[in-house]
């Protein structure tokens, strides 16, 4: 029998040689993951108390049983053990330790893998499965609050469907994660909103920000560690190794999101978009393990945004628009306590590979500190007044290296080595105590507006090209002009670059410019009569005022009040209806407002309503058993739903 120091001794030093130390602590070096081994892993219910695991565990790496505590969080691809008889910690990948033991080690740090390794979240729901009877089975989640005409409304990972009772044969429960039927940032919203972290309580925005950070919204879980500082400054330093390693995954995970977008990019032949990308990688994550692999597709990005230059502002108009739609639908309103927006102040955060945050204006990157812009700005941008001319800052400044950032704070200027620099990216430096949702009327007016859109697009092409704005734009709108020639009985027409694309306005297409007006909220019983919200017998739904011995002021503040107690369905109001709809709905809606505004329909469609089969009613009981119909809540009455064709 071998002693059991001896094996802890051989176990130690397997470990050791197969490790490395950076920054005072132990890091496995790169290695290609065995693709039948990695797995993908997430949290489980209930977060871990703390950083480091309070008891004593036992895991087999390689085959030699290894004694430590478990260390918070663990990522989809490796882990960290803390070993008992040094102290070290040490990380290793999953595809060290062998299939039934990654699985038992993997409930040590609070995760579960689902069968071929795909990510699980979230809490344990109930789903429901459906055979029906074309022999086809259905599973997912019941969304009974949707259930329409003798519809049943199943939502599943990947799309909300509307099943005909009638095809149901057989159903059976069945139990799965919250990561089966919501994204991330979805379970992540029903959390906050089912238990809010405290506003003074530090413990439970670390607690958060552990469970964010499993599901790998790295982003989500550092805004958490920030509150928890706030409320007790001593978190700081307690999490500062948590801390830096939430920076060094967030910025892996924005980098590694660019790069594949501009892979993508390249393949599709667009190599503007790719050029944009790259150029965002190169100002944000200069020091990122990917640069070798963007620097090795430069030439051909560089190469291919050269040629045909009109074709490339035209294709990437198209993914630009999009993308900035989403932008502002996603960024929230900056206020102070009394609701009114605050300015925005353009600045930099700038995050080190040790973990430590740097929020200021940029003053210069490399050379000597230049006031303004940074260090020597583009001759173009200078040219065209994107930018104004650099001047130089105090000469007491010193002059600092290639690759060093120089940020300001009120009157602090911090020089950071370039060497150090893990990311640097856009922030808003205002101060706000509240944040608000972008109302309906602000993102019209922004997709419809002079000064919105398509403005914004004509200004960051213009950046990439190093073309003025305005030629932007008018290679933009003329991108539909074509020549045509007519010889010895041939027409031949010179080519233009649009190409078609499609949009669906959906459940909003009440809302679209020139759409019918919605039919009123009634519901009728048979035999024809009318009865409102409140069941009372008059087609204005109750809301005459019966008795007539009732003032003025008393029936409007009942009808005020009334107004502000409409659901979605029933009101006719945007921005009411605006408030309660999913941002895949509102995003939906905004696209398609901006093919028509900014870009041009090529054609349109009216499709039949899959709720109610084009009759804009649906059928309900309604009070007293009795069998009624109402306005149907998809369509809203008018039996149709809009998709375009744009260009």
């Amino acid at each position: 029998m071998i002693n059991s120091n001896l094996l802890q001794t051989l176990s130690l030093t397997v470990l050791v040689a197969s490790a490395t130390f950076i920054g005072g602590a132990v890091e496995t070096k790169p290695v290609l993951a065995d693709t039948t081994a990695s797995t993908k892993v997430a949290a489980a219910d209930t977060p871990a108390a703390a950083t480091i695991g309070e008891d004593d565990v036992h895991i087999i790496i390689r085959g030699l049983p290894t004694q430590g505590r478990v260390v918070l969080p663990a990522s989809e691809t490796e882990f960290k053990f803390k070993l008992k008889d040094t102290g070290t910690i040490m990380g290793f990948r999953w595809s060290d330790l062998e299939e039934s033991e990654r699985r038992r080690v993997q409930k040590l740090y609070g995760m579960e893998v689902a069968d071929g390794g795909r990510l699980v979240f979230g809490e344990k729901m109930t789903g429901v499965k459906y055979k029906l009877s074309s022999g086809k089975f259905l599973e997912g989640f019941r969304e009974p609050d949707r259930d329409r005409n003798n519809q049943l409304c199943l939502r599943t990972a990947t799309a909300v469907m509307m099943i005909n009772k009638n095809e149901i044969v057989n159903e059976e429960p069945f139990e799965r994660y919250e990561s089966d039927f919501y994204s991330a940032q979805e379970v992540y919203d029903r959390r906050l909103l089912e238990k809010p972290p405290s506003t003074t309580n530090a413990a439970d925005h670390l607690a958060m920000a552990r469970w964010t950070a499993s599901i790998g919204l790295y982003g989500k879980a550092i805004e958490h560690l920030e509150q928890a500082k706030i409320i007790d400054p001593r978190t700081e330093e307690r999490n500062a190794d948590f801390r830096a390693e939430l920076y060094q995954k967030n910025a892996n995970q924005q980098a590694q999101n660019l790069f594949d977008n501009m892979l993508l990019e390249m393949r599709s032949g667009d190599c503007l978009s790719a050029l944009d990308h790259l150029q965002q990688l190169d100002r944000s994550f200069k020091n990122s393990d990917l640069k070798s692999r963007w620097d090795a597709l430069r030439p051909a990005i560089e190469a291919g945004s050269k040629t045909e230059i009109n074709k490339k502002i035209v294709q990437m108009s198209y993914r630009l628009a999009m993308d900035l739609v989403q932008k502002k639908l996603m960024t929230k309103l900056r206020t102070d306590d009394k609701g009114n927006i605050v300015p925005s102040i353009p600045g930099k955060l700038v995050t080190t590979k040790q973990g430590m945050s740097f929020k200021g204006q940029l003053v210069g990157v490399g050379g000597d500190a230049m006031e303004g812009s940074g260090s020597a700005p583009d001759e173009y941008e200078v040219k065209a007044g994107i930018v104004p001319p650099a001047k130089m800052a105090n000469p007491a400044t010193p002059k600092t290296g290639a690759d060093d950032v120089i940020l300001k704070l009120n009157d602090t200027t911090i020089t950071i080595a370039g060497k150090d620099v893990l990311s640097m990216i856009d922030i808003d430096l205002s101060v706000a105590t509240k944040s608000a949702e972008p109302t309906y009327d602000d993102l019209k007016e922004y997709v419809t507006g002079t000064d919105g859109l398509k403005a914004e697009m004509a200004k960051n092409i213009s950046k990439v090209v190093k073309m003025p704005t305005a030629d932007v734009v008018k290679i933009f709108d003329g991108r539909l002009a074509r020549d045509a020639r007519y010889e010895s009985g041939n027409l031949e027409f010179t080519k233009n670059y649009a190409s078609f694309h499609d949009a669906d306005y959906g459940v909003a297409s009440w809302l679209r410019p020139g759409a019918p007006k919605p039919m009123k909220y009634i519901q009728y019983q048979n035999g024809g009569n009318a009865t409102g919200r409140n069941g009372n017998n008059n087609s204005n739904g109750g809301r005459n005022n019966r008795n007539g011995g009732r003032n003025q002021q008393q029936t409007q503040q009942q009808q005020q009040a009334q107004k502000e107690e409409e659901t979605a369905e029933e009101t006719d109001d945007p921005a009411i209806w605006w408030k309660a709809q999913t941002e895949n709905i509102k995003l939906k809606y905004l696209r398609a407002l901006m093919a028509e505004k900014v870009f041009k329909i090529q054609s349109e469609s009216k499709v039949s309503c899959p709720t109610c089969a084009n009759k804009g009613m649906i059928g309900q009981t309604v009070a007293g058993g009795n069998e009624g119909a109402q306005r149907c809540p998809t369509c809203r009455g008018s039996g149709v739903l809009y998709k375009i064709i744009y260009h």
